[in-house]
Order: structure tokens, then sequence, then C-alpha cells
């Protein structure tokens, strides 16, 4: 008898529970939403980096010299799938050039490279009057972000033109302060 009391129980808490209602929400702990009680992912997780996604524009100063100034800088953040603290950093301009940041707290830090064949400047050409050439371009720059004020800023980007031997053939230094627009 006692047995059998056991399975009923055993067989209402069975019943009952797969009754009750699933809570949907956001399931990754790593989000800023995540919803302890949900089992069921209802797409709405959000993660510090969607707080940077955005087009900024603004002053990008050479140090070198005023050739490579740009008052009308633009540039692109949106979220990387790759893992819930990376961006991707694309201009405008040159939409083939993208580099991937990681995000933390205030911050976007960005070393990257990519291939210079898929680099041009704006006009078709590359920043070595016009010639084609294998190579890479790398960005090494911590972007910092205030959120009150729509913008991000940085003292010292760096960009390098590298051959295929690693060989740094062009290098410039930016600072620059741009506005979410």
């Amino acid at each position: 008898m006692r047995i059998f009391l056991i399975i009923l129980v055993f067989a209402y808490t069975l019943i009952v529970s797969s009754c009750a209602e699933d809570t949907p929400g956001c399931t990754d702990p790593l989000s800023s939403n995540f919803n302890l009680e949900a089992v069921i992912d209802d797409g709405s997780c959000r993660y510090l980096r969607d707080e940077y996604t955005g087009q900024y524009m603004g002053l990008l100063d050479s140090d070198n010299n005023d050739l490579y100034d740009d008052p009308a800088f633009a540039i692109r953040i949106v979220a990387n799938d790759s893992g819930p603290d990376k961006v991707t950093l694309s201009f405008p301009c040159c939409p083939k050039v993208k580099f991937v940041g990681s995000v933390s707290e205030g911050k976007i830090s960005v070393n990257s490279r990519v291939d210079v064949t898929s680099f041009p400047n704006c006009d078709g050409t590359t920043p070595f009057n016009g010639s084609r050439f294998d190579g890479f371009v790398a960005w090494n720059v911590d972007m910092i972000v205030d959120q009150e004020a729509k913008c991000i800023s940085f003292d010292r980007l760096i960009e390098q033109y590298l051959d295929t031997q690693e060989t740094v053939l062009c290098a410039n230094t930016y600072s620059g302060k741009l506005t979410r627009g």
C-alpha cells in the first residue's frame, strides 16, 4: 500500500509539473537582462555591446600631419555574432573594411587587421599613390564610450599598413571624438 501511495504521489507531481506554464524570457546568463525563471528563450536577450551600436561621426585628427585629418569621419558599430562582447566596426565610405572589437564597461578595444586588397580608399585606390599591393591594414585602439554624451573618444588610434612579411610600410596615429547620430 505504501508503494502504491508513493507511485500515486509521484504520478500526480509529474502531471501537475508538466502542466505548469513555461516562462518566456532571456535564458542567457551573460546578458544584461537574464531571467532566472525563464525556461523558453524568447529572443529578448540584451548585451552591453547593444548599448554601443550605431553610427558615430566627428573629427579624426592625425598626429602626423593635416593631410590625414578628416572633419567628417564616420564609423558604424554593430553587434558581432562571435560573442556577446564583440562588435564590428565598419565605415560608410568603405563597407568592405570591418574590424572586430571587444566591449567592456565604458570601452571598446580594437586590435584587428584586414586584408588590404579589400581596403581601398573611398575613390577605389589604396593609400600608396593608387597602386595595389598585398598586405594588411591593422588598427589598435581603446575607445572610451560616454553613454550620457552619446560619444566615443580616443587619444591613440594606431593604423598601420603592413606587407605580407609583416613589415610596416606606413603608419598613422589619430585622436578623435565621435558623436552618435
